[in-house]
């Protein structure tokens, strides 16, 4: 009979611990679903998801020439004190112009001052005129770029330097993206 009692209690403990464990993963994914939704303005083409897998929700802001995205990622969740951080800011453009099949940079002007951010890939996906590209702070001009983007106010203008030369960025986009850095400050992330 002790021997028993010995074999019992192991596995009521595991059992215990297996169901807080269910309860706690639980209390996360609804937590994580419910930011998601909250932080998701389809009016903004601006949309927050969950990535169980990654554990993290995935902003992502869509506009006219690219997409701007990142993750908030939490610690202590569960505590009295959750923090949260942002991480793997990223702006990633596919263009359709006739001629263009390299994407060179992006360039943004603030008071008659150039900031530009280099792409860490691009690509060529048709010879007639479909370029793809990919934005990281992968250097210390596109870091510096990010931090004015996230924190001037006042009028900016972009452009994307192609093969063919330069294409101007709608302001509305220019202004999303200055959204977008500016959020991502907010949730804890750095531009470094």
């Amino acid at each position: 009979m002790k021997k028993l009692a010995i074999l019992i209690v192991p596995f009521l403990i595991a059992s215990c611990t297996g169901k807080d464990t269910q309860q706690q993963e639980q209390a996360i994914k609804e937590f994580m679903e419910s930011y998601a939704k909250e932080h998701t303005d389809p009016d903004d083409d601006l949309t927050a998801e969950y990535d169980e897998e990654r554990d993290c929700i995935h902003m992502k802001w869509k506009c006219k020439m690219f997409n701007v995205s990142y993750d908030i990622r939490f610690k202590d969740l569960l505590t009295e004190n959750p923090t949260s951080y942002a991480d793997g800011f990223m702006i990633s453009m596919v263009l359709f112009f006739k001629g263009v099949t390299q994407i060179d940079r992006l360039e943004f002007v603030y008071e008659g001052i150039k900031y530009k951010m280099l792409p860490y890939t691009s690509e060529t996906l048709n010879e007639k005129g479909v370029a793809m590209a990919g934005f990281l702070m992968s250097d210390k001009t596109s870091v510096e770029c990010l931090k004015m983007l996230s924190v001037l106010s006042g009028v900016v203008t972009g452009k994307i330097y192609t093969n063919k030369g330069p294409i101007d960025i709608p302001l509305d986009d220019v202004y999303n993206l200055r959204g977008m850095a500016r959020s991502y400050v907010i949730d804890g992330g750095t531009f470094e």
